[in-house]
């Protein structure tokens, strides 16, 4: 990341260009950016892609995450706009229209319909993991964390494994790169709406046809962009953050031992991984007012980076924030986001990841086998993660 000069208008800021989308930033490296950033008082400002502000210490970015007025994400969270993307609802929403379609996310997600998919869950962990143990490891992104994910949200929905499947490969093309797949995605989740109006089913993407905005039915469109919200955030996050826990518990033996003698530390492993392995890096917001921040001022209209990865290891809030703590207190941490646009699927990813640990600490000890493979940003530079993650299996 080269200091670059800044803009003629922005004389009293920091410049770097810092690119979110740069292939050199990867699992390995990306601290290095984020230190570089945090090590300078904020806001900085970057060249790349015509202009946007970083804002990346954790007491900056959760402010920025709950001021949703001032930070508006209804002009899109990623800059530059992914071509033919539809509008991610209700991420890229503002109130008062972004309530009633995060309350349709809050009913799916409630805590009586996540201890229903429990069953469901661990079933689907069970099967992956007991195979990939069978086997006696292999690639475990592949063979699990890539797998798992768009099964529990297709049990979730109310489609068909089969529909499922092909809708993993679909949305694994797109994570890739190749956004052409997009409409083809497109295509397979409206026919599932339509197959829905014609034969309905007691499923959950039935119900929707009969859920009301503003007394108004839901649009087709409408429901096809939540559907496909919900798979790409449920899908694409768990997967990351599932091979970034195997990584941590695979690299520590003795971290492992202890889950196992200690299974009530398990979720808190859980949220350390997530705080030190962010799946969502950063988002953008839009300012619809002037903000002053530490002297600087960020002008209405400018683009603004929320680097939830770097807030994470911020040494301001977190002791040794480079160093996984299984006993940490107080973990805040932002990988889920903050405010109104914090995760909605949170919950059901946290319980994922737990059973996804607790099945494998209980059937195995394993342990990283080749050199580990991380891939380049993806989903518009906001989404890093592992490509490859090679482990030995033993069972126990």
């Amino acid at each position: 990341m080269n200091q670059r000069g800044a803009q003629r208008r922005l004389p009293a800021c920091p410049a770097v260009h810092f690119d979110h989308r740069d292939p050199a930033q990867t699992v390995a490296t990306v601290n290095d950016y984020y230190r570089e950033l945090l090590a300078m008082p904020a806001p900085v400002w970057s060249d790349a892609y015509g202009g946007f502000w970083i804002l990346a210490h954790y007491a900056d970015v959760r402010a920025a995450a709950a001021d949703n007025q001032r930070y508006s994400s209804a002009l899109g969270v990623f800059n530059p706009a992914i071509p033919g993307a539809p509008q991610t609802i209700p991420l890229e929403m503002d109130p008062p229209e972004h309530r009633p379609y995060r309350r349709l996310f809050n009913d799916w997600l409630s805590p009586g319909h996540l201890q229903d998919y429990k069953p469901a869950i661990h079933e689907l962990t069970d099967h992956y993991v007991t195979r990939f143990v069978v086997a006696g490891g292999g690639d475990f992104v592949s063979q699990v964390a890539n797998r798992l994910p768009i099964q529990v949200i297709g049990r979730a929905l109310g489609l068909d494994p089969g529909v499922a499947e092909e809708l993993w490969a679909l949305s694994d093309r797109i994570t890739r790169g190749d956004e052409s797949t997009l409409s083809d995605m497109t295509a397979m989740v409206h026919g599932e709406i339509m197959c829905r109006r014609t034969r309905p089913r007691s499923d959950f993407l039935t119900s929707l046809l009969d859920a009301r905005i503003d007394d108004q039915a839901i649009s087709d469109e409408k429901l096809l962009t939540w559907v496909l919200g919900a798979i790409f955030a449920g899908h694409d996050t768990t997967l990351l953050a599932g091979a970034a826990l195997m990584k941590d518990l695979a690299t520590d033996t003795q971290l492992q031992e202890l889950l196992r003698k200690n299974p009530a530390k398990i979720p808190a492993a859980v949220e350390e991984s997530l705080r030190l392995n962010s799946p969502v890096q950063r988002f953008f917001r839009t300012l619809t007012d002037d903000v002053e921040i530490s002297g600087t001022t960020m002008r209405a209209g400018d683009k603004v980076l929320l680097a939830y990865a770097a807030a994470n290891i911020d040494a301001d809030r977190f002791s040794n924030p480079e160093t996984f703590d299984v006993d940490r207190p107080h973990n805040r941490h932002l990988a889920f986001g903050h405010g109104i646009h914090r995760c909605v699927g949170a919950p059901l990813a946290v319980l994922e990841l737990t059973d996804l640990a607790e099945t494998m600490l209980a059937r195995s000890s394993f342990t990283i086998s080749a050199p580990v493979l991380p891939a380049s940003p993806t989903m518009n530079g906001n989404f890093l993660g592992l490509e490859k993650l090679p482990l030995a299996v033993t069972r126990t």
